[in-house]
């Protein structure tokens, strides 16, 4: 029998066909040297830094979860239509101004115009990238707009915007619902809610009245469009098709300024989102800023820079819409030294002789309660604009300004008292709706009041974590319409 004769070039490409074939167990064991080769071989530009690549970095981000659209139809797609637009740029005295103008630059990066781009955050082994994603460019229009004001400083909660929607960290979302949760309920500061990277129930363990809201976002699939909108107006949004092969170029690449295309060795594994800073004509590639830290030896800043088309990452873009901050309080001042009590019918009113202030179902309610407004210059509320039919079980009411006036003794009220630093707010799934609770240091607690949004619950509970007493009068009040004759006050 004939001997058969295989060459050094015929064994070289069985040899690299077959390590296109692995499993991503198997290619943990495969050489760098291996790697490059099959990357030289198929023309991929990037390579990898032997003494950096370590297989262990395969587990690191365990699958990132960002989910393609289940329906493009839905958005509004804005087109692309030629006019002049503006553009940001630092002028001699390092401030951002705007300038008018119809061409397109080749290259451009919002971190390159002073403190418009917020840090790089790490999302740990948790599929929240798109709360991360739409976080940072959220920060970052609101910084565009607030530029030379000292409030453009923004940090917002991930876990705010990721787990008060009910989300997992093995499910993933959707870009295009984390735009409408920014839209409809707001994102609190991270100081409110810290993140964490594991599933948790939604709380906010300080309280606060400022959210976070979006007028709107707009989506686009023209990738002019989407230059054009990075150019005049902020970064955006967007995900891609994730491989496997993307943790090597992460973590082992030769430079951090080398554009990630896909190779034969990646294996899909989900989606990503990330947060779109800019592009670049001479790469061919958009600057994106990750949610994945800065301790990678081959990506230190945290960004990286992927081409266009790949892995469909310009599919569809978002652009969040005026940010704005919404602050849920609502008051009505009012002089102590007109206040007085009139009867109506089989009720008493409260009543400072231009507004209807409040209804007791007896007269001695009515004097409790007219003891108490007189302490205070302002009936506050929280869930005035509340459009549901059973909006008294959603606002909330207290009494704020010191008029001066002597507390006089009540003649009947019922106290609860609680320790503020157990407060907290959480999202109940099952009413649908937020509470404010007491937690009890032995385990369970009482719930202090009900809110139908995030932004409500947070106003709550920044007015009762700084009181300590919850204080009502006509507690007893038998009446089938007994919320309109019960008057709510905290000391």
């Amino acid at each position: 029998m004939a001997k058969t004769i295989i060459s050094k070039a015929q064994q070289e490409k069985l040899r690299l066909a077959a390590i296109k074939e692995l499993s991503v167990e198997q290619l943990k064991k495969v050489k760098a040297d291996d790697i490059n080769a099959i990357l030289k071989r198929d023309k991929v530009k990037w390579r990898i830094n032997i003494k950096r690549f370590d297989p262990k970095n395969f587990d690191e981000f365990p699958r990132m979860v960002a989910k393609p659209e289940p329906d493009p139809k839905k958005f509004k797609i804005e087109k692309f239509i030629r006019t002049k637009y503006s553009i940001y740029y630092l002028d001699a005295n390092g401030k951002l101004a705007k300038r008018l103008s119809t061409t397109m630059p080749t290259r451009f990066d919002w971190r390159e115009l002073g403190d418009v781009v917020t840090a790089v955050k790490n999302q740990g082994s948790c599929g929240s990238c798109v709360a991360f994603a739409t976080s940072a460019a959220i920060e970052s229009q609101y910084r565009i707009q607030n530029y030379n004001n000292s409030r453009n400083i923004l940090d917002l909660s991930e876990a705010s915007l990721f787990f008060t929607a009910q989300r997992e960290c093995s499910v993933g979302w959707w870009c295009s619902d984390a735009m409408e949760k920014a839209k409809e309920e707001g994102v609190c500061l991270e100081y409110n809610y810290p993140y964490i990277a594991k599933d948790q129930a939604a709380h906010m363990e300080e309280g606060s009245t400022r959210i976070v809201k979006i007028e709107d976002y707009l989506v686009t699939d023209d990738v002019k469009l989407m230059k054009r909108w990075l150019f005049e107006k902020g970064p955006l949004v967007a995900r891609y098709d994730f491989y496997t092969d993307f943790r090597t170029f992460w973590h082992s690449c030769e430079n951090e300024d080398d554009v990630y295309t896909k190779t034969a060795l990646g294996v899909r594994d989900g989606g990503h989102a990330i947060c779109i800073v800019g592009y670049d004509d001479s790469k061919k590639a958009w600057i994106c800023k990750n949610s994945w830290g800065t301790s990678s030896a081959a990506h230190p800043s945290g960004y990286f820079y992927m081409g266009y088309g790949e892995c469909g990452i310009d599919a569809h873009m978002y652009l969040p819409v005026n940010v704005y901050d919404k602050i849920t309080n609502d008051y009505l001042t009012y002089n102590p030294n007109n206040l007085k009590i009139v009867k109506e019918s089989s009720c008493w009113l409260l009543t400072d002789g231009r507004m209807r202030m409040k209804i007791f179902a007896s007269e001695e309610d009515a004097q409790n309660g007219l003891k108490v407004a007189r302490r205070h210059t302002r009936q506050c509320f929280v869930g005035r604009d509340n459009k549901r039919s059973n909006r008294k079980d959603f606002i909330f009411e207290y009494w704020d300004g010191n008029s001066g006036l002597p507390a006089e003794k009540l003649s009947k009220t019922d106290i609860i008292s609680y320790n503020p630093a157990n407060i907290y707010t959480e999202y109940n799934a099952s009413l649908k709706y937020w509470q404010v609770c007491e937690r009890y240091p032995n385990g369970g607690g009482h719930i202090i009041a009900i809110a139908d949004n995030m932004a409500d619950a947070l106003a709550i509970l920044y007015v009762i974590e700084r009181k300590s007493k919850e204080c009502f009068i006509g507690r007893d009040n038998t009446r089938s319409n007994r919320k309109d004759y019960i008057m709510t006050y905290f000391e």
